[in-house]
């Protein structure tokens, strides 16, 4: 049997280069949590992206969670999310407090599918997850 990857990381020399000068610098991370290059890259991301500010976290995971932190999403606020996702998905809004709403997918996307969004939208409706998958845009 052939393994194919669902994913494969594309690092080149660069980007192993840049690791290595980190691990080898000793520092790694300070009190905040962050050293000099993590900040160095929230800095040029903020930037890039013309915010004022940007946060680097350490998974997808954490990502979607400060995001509905962020909303200040509350007990029984209701997040719409595909049938067809990856389980932190909803693991992050259980964990801000919220309710995951499954919605159904397009099956010729496999991406959520707008009319059900706009047919399950409601007063608990507090945000939508749209996940994009296997390089298709949601």
């Amino acid at each position: 049997m052939v393994f194919i990857p669902v994913n494969k990381p594309f690092l080149g020399e660069e980007e192993i280069d840049a690791v290595a000068e980190v691990l080898r610098s000793g520092y790694v991370t300070d009190k905040s949590g962050a050293g000099p290059k993590v900040r160095e890259f929230e800095e040029k991301f903020a930037s890039f992206v013309r915010a004022k500010h940007a946060v680097a976290v350490n998974s997808g995971t954490a990502g979607l969670h400060a995001s509905l932190l962020a909303i200040d999403l509350k007990p029984g606020d209701e997040v719409l999310l595909p049938s067809f996702t990856f389980l932190a998905t909803a693991e992050a809004v259980v964990l801000a407090g919220g309710v995951p709403k499954f919605i159904d997918i397009s099956l010729e996307t496999y991406t959520i599918d707008p009319d059900e969004i706009r047919r399950n939208i409601s007063e608990k409706t507090k945000a939508i997850i749209p996940v994009h998958l296997y390089g298709l845009p949601c």
